[in-house]
């Protein structure tokens, strides 16, 4: 590769390598550092394939590891990054500082991969008398690493976005991320102290936590382009003429976020997507922006030690210390909101290096550079709060999701991703692991699919970082639910529902993909808003049917009877994912899937309006499936046990229908008895399922078509079981009464297939909740025959044609429903699920996310021969 080349009078790069990674030491001040960080690559290391760089560096790197104990080599390359790194704040050396941390970023990289870095990263940065630092600063373990941790960050923060520290800050921020690696070669989450020397190093930088949030954000918002000088590598296609006309073009297409010019775009994508399976637009790649999402999800999921950890503890007793990272993306204010400039006295966000800051440094000399990084007071006043601008990141988020990066480059470099889901739920599906096949282990161990990885690891990034502003930052959640263009990033979340639905090995991103509707669901506003938003466009990806405007309405295309709304879109996907989570295949733990699906359905469930005939089709034919479903097992386990079964008539009922050929095709058609206990625990735990959906479902159905009660509780989303909120009395009656003419859609559902309450009202777990809905249906048959009487008097031919008719039916049911009264209905509460993120939560996320981010750098070629976090999670 270019990198192999040297500088005229200097010696080749491999013999500066080799004396590097030697059994000699190389004195600290001799003219080598010079050849080696200014000569040896008169390019960037980042100009090059990382496959091609790491194929060059890895012998040598293990070389190092072997003698540094000797030579404490690295300890002067550590010392001479420092200074190039403070040089690099007044504008000088930033390809040699670039160059410099990815050495670094080598050798870390090669010591966290033999799965003990507790031991060889701390002898990696040892201080000896040969280290020209001041022996009175050297007051702490690990003093060195925490210097060049400190140093990097400052380096992030300080830099201005330009062409010439581009590359710089890349590698800066893929060195943080390198790291912090060492947990994927651990096996257990939470640690003793000492075990990620590295990661400790960062996660106590307290008053740098606020402004590297902030600055990756920026970053983040704003994906700047790649250099128009080819000095960061996109992929062997990109000809050089080529990458110029692309970042030039990036530039002017994609400026900050703040001002709002992929609005268009999302829009696009969201209301006019192409019917193909691909997103509708795509990006412009930038890798710094997409290796800065990696970095913020790593920094705020990591685990922090704690002193109390030993070896051998398991996780009961290792309760991880407060994330400074985490905290700081919780408590984000709006640099949008004029009202959180006073809340910071004024000039608002965190503060930035001043120019006499700058200035003050001694080029060249490690003794200042180790000065001007060392904090001089240890009682620092607590750091202001990062500040961003909302808006620029809802668009952010929304386009990320909304679209993909150009293949060539995700499968080159580092991608931006997306992907939380209850951590009593979530869990990961480990695989083994080879270093022939990185991505493909760590996509199996940690639950992110290769064939969705496609779409990407980048868009599961995405979708998880939305998870943590949603959850985490109260303030950015209350913006979210307060804009009146929310579709931009519903839609996309429903999108991609749709295709993780069919794909039963990927459950972590369905998983983050529902906790995310359920955040949303949980506000009245949103719940009520989202059947006001029409969605003239339909779903061109939606394949099962075409959602356009239903024959026999005269709505048109916008809200209104037979219209699609957003709302109808989210109740439509959410009744398809629940029925693929039902269909069996998953495991026991994947009941999470249709769990959380069905607790935002019950959110949804009082506010549903003008429902598009699909959607109130899914809704009773859903309820159908699953009703014939628990008949069938209520009959098989009726022959095994019928004394520990439920009332006969349900058992009959269930026979009759199996008799008739709606069994299965497995089951060939008739009651099958139970084989072994094994089979019959199975069973019967498959029906509990059944019924605590079967329940469920019935509460929407009443939800919908009557008004239910507002209770003063909520309840949380948990795998195994539905809790209801306590009830109130009160009269219903008037407010049903409407709810029933905003659903006539799902009425005449009800009325079509208003066979299966004959299933389930005798059974003494739904007779309550079918009550109400038969004493519906009841009322309708009644005005029904009564027509009927009235038009067989006249013309028998031509009322046996009226009523053959969708629309005479239909507009029967919209008369009568204005006679309909709900006095002697039974008031139900409103059942309401609040989404709680559980202690130990760690468990999930931080295999979750080091999956995602070693299946988004393949170019650094992991080793994961020893990755026991992702093989054991």
């Amino acid at each position: 590769m270019g990198a192999s080349q040297s500088t005229a009078g200097s010696p080749p790069s491999h013999e500066l390598l080799e004396r590097l990674s030697g059994n000699q030491p190389v004195p600290h001040q001799d003219v080598f550092w010079k050849q080696l960080l200014f000569m040896a690559f008169p390019t960037p290391l980042a100009s090059h394939s990382p496959e091609e760089v790491q194929a060059k560096l890895a012998p040598y790197c293990q070389q190092l590891l072997v003698f540094n104990p000797l030579t404490h080599n690295f300890q002067s390359l550590v010392l001479h990054s420092i200074v190039l790194l403070h040089d690099a704040r007044s504008g000088k050396n930033q390809r040699p500082a670039a160059n410099a941390l990815r050495l670094l970023g080598s050798v870390v990289k090669a010591a966290s991969e033999t799965g003990n870095a507790a031991s060889i990263i701390p002898a990696l940065f040892e201080i000896t008398p040969s280290v020209p630092i001041p022996k009175e600063l050297v007051t702490q373990e690990n003093q060195l690493i925490k210097v060049l941790m400190r140093r990097v960050m400052a380096t992030l923060m300080e830099l201005e976005l330009s062409e010439a520290n581009h590359v710089l800050l890349y590698e800066a921020v893929q060195l943080l991320l390198v790291s912090a690696s060492s947990q994927v070669f651990c096996p257990v989450v939470v640690s003793p102290v000492g075990n990620h020397p590295m990661l400790e190093a960062m996660l106590i930088q307290h008053q740098f936590a606020p402004q590297v949030m902030q600055r990756l954000l920026q970053l983040l918002i704003r994906r700047p382009p790649p250099p128009s000088d080819g000095s960061l590598y996109l992929g062997r296609t990109t000809s050089g003429v080529t990458r110029l006309a692309k970042s030039a073009a990036s530039t002017l297409l994609w400026l900050p976020a703040a001002t709002y010019s992929s609005l268009a775009a999302v829009a696009g994508a969201v209301v006019g997507a192409s019917a193909s399976a691909e997103p509708a637009f795509a990006r412009p790649p930038s890798p710094l922006a997409e290796a800065s999402l990696l970095l913020i999800l790593v920094l705020c999921y990591s685990s922090n030690p704690r002193l109390d950890v030993t070896e051998g503890e398991g996780m009961a007793s290792a309760t991880p210390a407060a994330n400074p990272f985490q905290m700081a993306l919780h408590s984000l204010l709006d640099a949008g909101d004029a009202s959180n400039a006073d809340l910071e006295g004024g000039g608002g966000g965190v503060p930035s290096i001043s120019s006499d800051q700058r200035r003050q440094s001694n080029t060249g000399d490690p003794v200042a550079a180790f000065k001007a990084t060392h904090p001089s007071s240890p009682q620092a006043p607590p750091p202001p709060q990062a500040r961003i601008d909302f808006g620029a990141l809802f668009i952010g988020l929304a386009s990320a999701l909304a679209s993909t990066v150009q293949a060539e480059h995700s499968s080159s470099t580092s991608a931006s991703g997306t992907g939380s889901s209850n951590s009593s739920t979530a869990a990961a599906h480990p695989t083994g692991s080879s270093p022939e096949a990185p991505a493909a282990a760590a996509a199996g161990a940690s639950g992110v699919d290769a064939t969705t990885a496609g779409v990407g690891a980048g868009v599961e990034a995405a979708a998880l970082l939305a998870y943590s502003l949603l959850h985490g930052c109260t303030s950015f959640r209350e913006y979210v639910l307060s804009r009146t263009d929310v579709e931009l990033l519903v839609v996309p979340l429903l999108r991609h529902m749709y295709g993780a639905a069919s794909n039963k090995q990927h459950t972590s991103f369905m998983y983050m993909l529902q906790i995310l509707l359920l955040l949303l669901s949980q506000d009245p506003s949103f719940a009520s808003n989202i059947h006001l938003v029409a969605l003239p466009g339909g779903a061109p990806w939606y394949k099962e049917q075409r959602l356009t405007v239903a024959k026999g309405h005269s709505g048109g295309a916008g809200v209104g009877y037979g219209g699609l709304s957003l709302g109808s879109l989210v109740v439509i996907v959410l009744l398809r994912t629940i029925a693929s989570g039902l269909s069996g295949g998953r495991q026991a733990s994947d009941l999470a899937v249709p769990t959380n699906a069905l607790a935002a359905l019950a959110n949804l469930a009082p506010y549903m309006a003008h429902l598009h005939v699909h959607a109130a089709q899914r809704l009773v034919s859903l309820l159908q499936v699953l009703a014939k479903r628990h008949a069938r097992l209520h009959a098989r386990l009726s022959v095994s046990s019928p004394a520990a079964q439920a009332p006969l008539p349900l058992a009959a009922a269930a026979t009759a229908v199996a008799q008739k050929g709606q069994d299965s095709a497995q089951e060939g058609g008739g009651v099958q008895p139970v084989g072994d206990a094994a089979d019959t625990a199975q069973m019967e735990m498959e029906l509990e399922v059944i019924s605590d959906c079967l329940r469920v479902l019935l509460e929407v159905m009443n939800a919908a078509l009557i008004a239910p009660v507002a209770s003063g509780g909520s309840a949380s989303a948990s795998q195994q079981q539905l809790h209801r909120s306590p009830s109130s009395s009160g009269s219903v009656a008037l407010v049903a009464q409407q709810q029933l003419l905003r659903n006539l859609e799902l009425l005449y559902a009800l009325l079509h297939g208003q066979d299966v309450l004959g299933l389930l009202r005798t059974h003494p777990q739904f007779m309550d909740l079918v009550s109400n809905l038969q004493a519906i249906v009841d009322f309708f048959n009644r005005r029904f025959d009564d027509a009927r009487a009235t038009e067989s008097g006249s013309d028998a031919a031509a009322s046996l044609s009226s009523w053959s008719s969708v629309s005479k039916v239909q507009e029967l049911v919209v008369t009568s429903a204005h006679y309909w009264r709900a006095d002697r209905l039974r008031p139900f509460p409103e059942l309401r699920f609040v989404y709680e993120e559980e202690q130990g939560a760690e468990s999930f996320f931080v295999p979750y996310v080091w999956g995602l981010v070693i299946l988004s750098t393949k170019g650094l070629c992991w080793d994961m021969r020893n990755a026991e976090l992702l093989q054991s999670a």
